[in-house]
């Protein structure tokens, strides 16, 4: 499976939340608030075989 494809679910929630509050580089704010989505999303990208 290709990478991009793995996880639609996680990814597209982790997304949204990076695009309501920031990119983790740009604000903190995100990487508290999203630090349980990518951490969802990296486990289900696990799965898969993929390490990120």
């Amino acid at each position: 499976m290709i990478s991009c494809c793995a996880c639609p679910d996680t990814k597209k929630v982790r997304d949204d939340c990076f695009l309501r509050f920031g990119l983790p580089e740009e604000s903190s704010e995100s990487t508290i608030k999203c630090a349980d989505l990518v951490l969802a999303h990296k486990a289900c990208m696990a799965q898969y075989g993929y390490q990120i």
